[in-house]
């Protein structure tokens, strides 16, 4: 019999619509405005803040880089609610994303900022803070592009970490067929701030964005890793790295999250 936290599904890397070039840029910011603001009022950033906490604690970061930001939504409560819940110093938190939000991302920015230019995480700065984390977006990398990516990690990054969805399942594949929809919906055309006439279009009268969040939603859910998968990708790596490859308890209605997370050890000795 399988553990209870693998998956019924194998996991398929599908084409998500926002993620492509082509796809039209009010698409993807109302899509990308929604998809923070749901993650945040159903308690999702909760849950992702639990990871990031247990990750502060082995590795206390002074500056966070934000891979993959979106609407910087979901990044700015998970880092908020982890700062407010642990013993160490503050954390400040900068945004970058391949397709930059500046708009968005100045009124979230706090003591941290953000990168204005396009930020590719297959080719990343080294002038930029070198503790780097990725919420919601680790299912975007297939398999070969995630070992290259945390093998990146482990040789130029102080400290990495990831937290996804657990979504391969049954559970979540019916939340996103039936409330997915909904929720995008009403989220964009009455939610998002400030409010124009574009949100109420895109999201009831000609509603391209819960047709999208159904679809890319699905598809996410497919291309989401399980412990198992993650715990593979660091194998045997080297020891100046040390990972550790979890899920959150979950509760309250909120699903487990799935993590992944590295810290470079002392030199000399091991964490």
């Amino acid at each position: 019999m399988k553990p209870a936290h693998e998956s019924p599904f194998r996991r398929r890397h599908l084409i998500e619509l926002h993620e492509q070039p082509w796809f039209p840029a009010t698409w993807r910011e109302l899509f990308r405005a929604g998809l923070g603001k749901s993650f945040v009022m159903f308690g999702l950033s909760r849950e992702f803040s639990r990871a990031l906490d247990r990750f502060f604690a082995r590795h206390p970061a002074a500056e966070l880089l934000d891979l993959c930001s979106g609407s910087g939504e979901l990044s700015a409560d998970t880092v908020r609610r982890a700062n407010e819940s642990g013993e160490y110093r503050r954390c400040a938190l900068v945004f970058s994303d391949l397709y930059p939000d500046p708009q968005q991302w100045a009124a979230r920015a706090g003591q941290g900022g953000f990168i204005e230019r396009p930020v590719d995480y297959r080719a990343i700065d080294p002038a930029l803070p070198r503790t780097w984390m990725m919420l919601n977006a680790l299912h975007h990398l297939r398999p070969d592009e995630l070992r290259e990516f945390l093998r990146n990690a482990a040789s130029n990054a102080e400290g990495f970490i990831a937290v996804d969805r657990d979504a391969r399942n049954w559970r979540e594949m019916f939340v996103t067929l039936f409330a997915v929809p909904l929720a995008a919906a009403f989220i964009t055309a009455f939610m998002l701030r400030p409010f124009r006439a574009r949100n109420l279009l895109w999201g009831l009268l000609v509603p391209v964005i819960p047709l999208v969040a159904l679809l890319d939603g699905l598809v996410s859910n497919l291309r989401s890793y399980t412990v198992a998968e993650l715990e593979q990708m660091v194998e045997d790596r080297e020891a100046a790295f040390t990972w550790e490859v979890g899920r959150t308890p979950g509760g309250d209605g909120v699903p487990p999250m799935t993590y992944i997370f590295g810290y470079r050890n002392e030199p000399g000795g091991r964490a």
